[in-house]
C-alpha cells in the first residue's frame, strides 16, 4: 500500500509505504496505529535526530509519549541511514535511546552531551558543543544496535580533487567572511565551535557568500571542457538559487534541479543524466542529495559547499554507490580561507569523528 495522499484510506495490505511528510497528517497516522506490524524500517533515519519534530514524536515517541506512537506497534525496528551524525554526535541519542534505551543506561539528554562531547559551552540558548570524547566507550554500547558497513563490496574508487582558488582578487569579500567568523568566536586554526546562525545573519552573509561563488565561474568555466572529457556526465551542485541560475545563464545548461522543480520534472531530467542524452546539469544541494540513483554519470562538481558537511557527502552517494560502473569523480572548488576553510575543516573534523564512534 503506497500512501500517497493525506486523505486516503488505506487497504489491508502485507507492506505500507509511507513518508515521513504523510506521517504528520492525522488521517493517516491514525489508520496506520490501528495496525500491528511484524517490523518498521525507516531509512535515512537521521530525519528522527531530534526528539521535538512531530514525525519524530509519531514514530519513536518521547519518554511521555510511548503509547501513542509507531515504535509500540511492533517488536522489530529498523532504522536505516548513510549519516548518523549529520553534525555532532549528540543526534545519535535520540535515535538510540528510543530503540535501545538500555544500551545507553537510560542516561539523560545532558548526561549523554556531557559524557561524550569534547567541546562544551554553556549559553543562554542552551549546551553548545561538538567533537567527541569517550569514543571507546560509546562505541561499545554502539556495537550491540549498531551493524557498520565499513565497505561495498564492487564499489568503484572514488577520487576527490580540490581547486583552490587565489583569494587575491576578493581580499574584501574574505575579510567579511573572516570578521563574521571572528565575531561567532570562530578560530580556522583550532576549529572547537560549529557556527551557530541565525536567519537575520544567514541572510546578511549569503549576499556575501553569493558574490565569492560569482568570483568563483570564471575557473570552472575554464576548467570544464577537460572534465567532460574525461566523464560520462556531470552535475555541478550550488547552495544558493541565484548562483543555479547565474551559472546556468554562463554555460547554457537549462536543465536544473531546485527546490521548487516538481518530482516528475526532476526524474525526467535524472532519466536524460543517466542515459547520457545531456552532458551534465546544475543543482541545488538541498534538492538532489537524497531518494535518486544517479549512476550513469560519474562526476561532481561543487562550487559552493553546503553548512552541513553531510548533506555533500548524502549528494556524492547519488553516484558513488552499488551499480556505478566507473571511478567517480568530485571536484571542489575553494577557497582557501573564510567560510570555505571553515566548511571543509568542518567536513574533515566530522569524518574523524564518525570514524571515531561508528
Amino acid at each position: 500500500c503506497v500512501i500517497d495522499s493525506s486523505k486516503q484510506l488505506l487497504e489491508d495490505k502485507d507492506i505500507y509505504l509511507v513518508s515521513y511528510n504523510m506521517i504528520n497528517y492525522d488521517n493517516i497516522f491514525n489508520q496506520l496505529m490501528t495496525k500491528k506490524y511484524d517490523i518498521i524500517v525507516c531509512d535515512e533515519a537521521h530525519y528522527l535526530k531530534s526528539w521535538s519534530t512531530k514525525r519524530s514524536k509519531r514514530i519513536l515517541g518521547t519518554f511521555k509519549t510511548t503509547k501513542t506512537t509507531l515504535k509500540n506497534k511492533t517488536s522489530k525496528f529498523l532504522l536505516m541511514t548513510g549519516t548518523p551524525i549529520l553534525n555532532n554526535v549528540e543526534e545519535l541519542y535520540n535515535l538510540i535511546i528510543r530503540i535501545a534505551p538500555e544500551t545507553m543506561s537510560n542516561m539523560t539528554r545532558q548526561n549523554f552531551i556531557y559524557t561524550y562531547a569534547k567541546y562544551i559551552q554553556v549559553t543562554p540558548w542552551g549546551l553548545k558543543h561538538s567533537g567527541v570524547k569517550n569514543a571507546t566507550d560509546l562505541k561499545r554500547r554502539l556495537k550491540t544496535v549498531m551493524l557498520s558497513r565499513k565497505k561495498i563490496i564492487g564499489l568503484s574508487d572514488r577520487i576527490d580533487k580540490k581547486i583552490y582558488l587565489d583569494s587575491k582578487n576578493i581580499q574584501k569579500l574574505i575579510a567579511e567572511e573572516m570578521k563574521f567568523l571572528e565575531e561567532h568566536n570562530v578560530d580556522l586554526n583550532n576549529l572547537k565551535n560549529d557556527l551557530k546562525i541565525s536567519k537575520m545573519e544567514m541572510d546578511k552573509l549569503a549576499e556575501v557568500r553569493q558574490r565569492v561563488a560569482i568570483a568563483k565561474i570564471p575557473t570552472l568555466l575554464k576548467a570544464l571542457p577537460d572534465i567532460k572529457e574525461k566523464t560520462t556526465g556531470f552535475i555541478i551542485y550550488c547552495y544558493h538559487r541565484k548562483i543555479l541560475e547565474i551559472l546556468s545563464e554562463k554555460t547554457g545548461i537549462t536543465d536544473v534541479i531546485h527546490g521548487n522543480v516538481s518530482n516528475k520534472k526532476r526524474n525526467e531530467i535524472i532519466d536524460k543524466l543517466n542515459n547520457n542524452e545531456i552532458p551534465g546539469i546544475i543543482a541545488t544541494i538541498g534538492a538532489l542529495k537524497e531518494g535518486v540513483n544517479i549512476t550513469g554519470i560519474n562526476c561532481q562538481i561543487y562550487l559552493e559547499l553546503d553548512w552541513t558537511p553531510a548533506n555533500i557527502e548524502q549528494a556524492i552517494a547519488r553516484i558513488h554507490r552499488k551499480g556505478q560502473k566507473k571511478d567517480v569523480y568530485i571536484y571542489y572548488f575553494l577557497y582557501d580561507n573564510g567560510i570555505d576553510k571553515y566548511i571543509e575543516t568542518k567536513l574533515k573534523n566530522k569524518q574523524i569523528m564518525i570514524d571515531k564512534v561508528v
